[in-house]
């Protein structure tokens, strides 16, 4: 079975579910409505949001605010370009920039896997 990782468009239908920080990173929680299954996905580079008009940096208290605004919102497409992962939701579009910068400790973003019902498994 393909991850949600490798091909993103798979979450095309998900809706978010949960925003906010752990640890030092932003993320977003996406359930899929059909499995009840949910992937977290991290942001540790700088985030594109559609409401702002610059990228901002992982690190920005206002990535949490614009990130807010597709809270409950549906993916109506998801893809990898440049190693930048692009969500979109209708008219919104989030995008996590694929290259590093001096606060990034691994990868620019990643996904954590949760079965059904699973919340709040370490990162």
């Amino acid at each position: 079975m393909e991850s949600e990782e490798a091909n993103p468009g798979l979450l095309t239908g998900w809706f978010v579910v949960e925003v906010g920080v752990r640890q030092a990173w932003p993320f977003l929680i996406l359930a899929d409505p059909r499995s009840g299954r949910e992937v977290r996905i991290y942001v540790d580079a700088a985030v594109s949001v559609t409401s702002y008009p610059v990228p901002l940096r992982q690190d920005d208290p206002k990535v949490l605010l614009a990130l807010d605004r597709i809270n409950n919102a549906t993916v109506s497409s998801a893809s990898v370009k440049d190693r930048a992962l692009i969500l979109r939701f209708g008219a919104d579009q989030v995008c996590v920039s694929g290259e590093a910068n001096e606060l990034t400790t691994g990868s620019p973003w990643w996904f954590e896997m949760q079965a059904p019902g699973e919340r709040g498994s370490s990162a």
